[in-house]
């Protein structure tokens, strides 16, 4: 399972001989071809042939397969799936193209957005199934930010790939018991945060790191009871002020003002009418 970025010409060409099914995630404004048609005896033979642009839904065509479904979680769905097609620069490798898009009345511009896929594999997979093992994506990213982030998995410095893959095992079985252990784990936010239900916590792997969250009190960080404030804007400007005032005064006895003072000094003393 890939995302948008990995949904390109070339890293189909490079992932060619790997011997793995790949599911990717489509940009929205993408162009993808059709099978070319049959050769007619002349000429070069064509490599491309139907335009699908995704972001204009007159050249998409008939879909091969059309499913609406109702999910718990996500509500009325409609897929569409296409066949034979491909990249410009990967004319050799054919995929299926899927539309997952969200139907039904009072969903916001961000959920209506339809998301396109591309699925090349041995095995043929149904087409309520597929959108559903990409929703697993964002799991697996979730643990691999955690194990990197919080766990630091990628800082060992080790010397030997033996090494690196004991180390990875052992990472995958302290996360399993950190995953068994969570029903002992008890919320524990700053002052900031909202308290998360016991159903809800997941060991914090999408969450921001919270300090002290397992040993200290909510309100024992040094951070809940600082007594630091900062000054508004206009506090700030009226305290940029004073200073350049006390600063004009400390400049008033600089030489050249003296030199200045002393002349009109002279200039008052020679004069008849003082």
């Amino acid at each position: 399972m890939w995302d948008s970025e990995y949904g390109c010409a070339k890293f189909v060409q490079l992932t060619a001989d790997i011997n793995v099914d790949k599911l990717m995630r489509l940009r929205p404004n993408r162009c993808v071809f059709g099978a070319p048609p049959p050769y007619q005896g002349t000429g070069i033979p064509y490599k491309h042939g139907h335009k699908m642009k995704l972001s204009d839904s007159r050249t998409w065509g008939i879909p091969v397969e059309l499913i609406k479904i109702n999910d718990p979680n996500w509500g009325q769905i409609e897929n569409q799936k296409w066949s034979q097609f491909h990249f410009y620069h990967s004319a050799e490798h054919p995929m299926e193209i899927i539309l997952v898009q969200r139907k039904g009345k009072g969903l916001s511009k961000k959920a209506a957005k339809p998301m396109w896929l591309a699925w090349i594999g041995t095995e043929k997979l149904s087409l309520k199934s597929l959108w559903q093992f990409y929703l697993r994506r964002f799991a697996i990213e979730d643990w691999n930010r955690f194990i990197k982030q919080r766990l630091h998995w990628t800082k060992a410095k080790l010397g030997t790939t033996e090494k690196g893959q004991r180390w990875r095992d052992l990472m995958t079985i302290l996360t399993g018991q950190l995953w068994l252990a969570r029903e002992i784990i008890e919320d524990n936010p700053l002052p900031w945060q909202k308290p998360q239900p016991k159903e809800k916590l997941t060991l914090l792997m999408g969450c921001p790191k919270r300090p002290w969250s397992f040993s200290r009190d909510r309100h024992s960080s040094p951070y809940a009871k600082t007594s630091r404030k900062v000054p508004w804007l206009g506090e700030r400007k009226k305290k940029e002020e004073k200073t350049s005032l006390s600063s004009g005064q400390k400049n008033s006895n600089s030489p050249e003002k003296r030199e200045k003072r002393s002349r009109l000094k002279q200039i008052f003393k020679l004069s008849p009418s003082f």
